[in-house]
């Protein structure tokens, strides 16, 4: 049948030429709207009070608001997420075909029945109501369509891990060349996962009231482990991400949302082409969102002592400027021990505070490249 057409160029144009025109002509005519969003459709009721833990402001905020909104025509499941500066949210998930507008308008009832029973502090801030909106989808069909990334097909097989697996050189790691190397990895990896410990922990209200995390040492020991797992299948050093505060957000508190995501990963293996055409700048607001969660923790400040305030404008400063959180940290270790020594606050400064400050100006200056 294919020789048919091959033998005969000219009908084979005008068949296809009939068919791109009869098909433009029938897109205008297609019954789209019949087809209900692949995602249902999602409310957020968005609620603030002020000063009150996460735990006061479930009890007499989102529980309060979720009682009212249950039995919502179309409600399939709740989710409520309580943060430690007093915000908090509660998302509403309807049923596939359910009317986004019609969902609205019955929440912001529900919510006005339940309002006076909320706290004056709460009703004085204002309780939002708004459409919930996954665009990075609709980013990557448009990038895809104009030609910005590139799908290669949705589901393939890992690659194999043979050609890194185990390619150990011990030897070559010993060699006096490569001390820089180590020196600079050690720092990077070790505090690229403190501070990002330190902040996640503190967005998830993990600390004790000295601001110490408790059991760290498992932390530490569960990153060291997949550090040492990764050079032996080959990767690059890994290390904690500060994205985990978008997890933090959305309610995992527990390790059981580390394994979660982990299972996630190991099957995203297996759809590492649908994966590799999401392009960058669909996923970038991510991060601007974590910074927002992140920055809130710059009100636990002291602003009015400088000796405390500047050396953590500059290690603000320095991490996105160095896409690095370990130069933020070395930088802030410098800076909050020349600022101390300088305003005659030395007595302030421990012995590990020395030697850290030390070991990151030797870093910092030799080791930098």
């Amino acid at each position: 049948m294919a020789r048919f057409f091959i033998d005969r160029p000219i009908f084979a144009w005008v068949i296809a030429l009939f068919i791109m025109v009869a098909g433009g002509v029938a897109i205008t005519q297609l019954p789209i709207a019949q087809y209900p969003p692949v995602a249902p459709p999602a409310i957020v009721v968005s609620a603030t009070y002020p000063g009150a833990s996460a735990k006061t402001l479930e009890e007499s905020v989102l529980s309060v608001i979720e009682q009212e909104m249950n039995g919502s025509p179309g409600l399939i499941y709740m989710e409520a997420i309580a943060q430690a500066n007093g915000t908090g949210s509660i998302t509403l998930s309807f049923e596939t075909g359910t009317n986004a507008d019609l969902a609205q308008v019955d929440v912001q009832n529900r919510l006005a029945r339940a309002t006076p029973r909320l706290p004056a502090a709460v009703t004085q801030q204002g309780v939002r109501v708004e459409k919930s909106r996954s665009n990075f989808l609709l980013v990557t069909v448009l990038s895809i369509v104009l030609g910005l990334s590139k799908l290669d097909g949705v589901v393939s097989m890992p690659p194999s891990l043979m050609p890194t697996l185990m390619q150990l050189d011990i030897a070559g790691a010993l060699d006096i060349g490569l001390i820089s190397v180590i020196f600079a990895f050690l720092f990077v990896d070790l505090f690229d996962t403190s501070g990002t410990l330190v902040g996640v922990a503190q967005k998830a209200d993990l600390l004790d009231k000295d601001g110490k995390m408790p059991r760290v040492g498992r932390a530490l020991l569960a990153d060291s482990t997949a550090t040492m797992a990764g050079a032996a299948l080959g990767t690059s050093t890994t290390t904690s991400y500060i994205e985990s505060a978008a997890g933090i957000s959305a309610g995992g508190r527990t390790g059981l949302t580390a394994l979660t995501v982990a299972a996630l990963f190991l099957l995203s293996l297996f759809f590492a082409p649908l994966a590799g055409a999401v392009p960058a700048f669909a996923t970038a607001p991510a991060l601007l969102f974590v910074a927002v969660l992140m920055t809130s923790s710059l009100a636990r400040i002291d602003w009015d002592d400088l000796s405390v305030a500047a050396p953590v404008v500059v290690a603000a400063l320095v991490m996105p400027l160095t896409f690095s959180i370990a130069n933020g940290i070395a930088f802030g270790f410098i800076a909050w021990t020349a600022i101390k020594l300088l305003a005659g606050q030395w007595r302030q400064l421990n012995p590990a505070l020395w030697i850290l400050s030390a070991l990151f100006v030797v870093k910092l200056a030799y080791f930098s490249a």
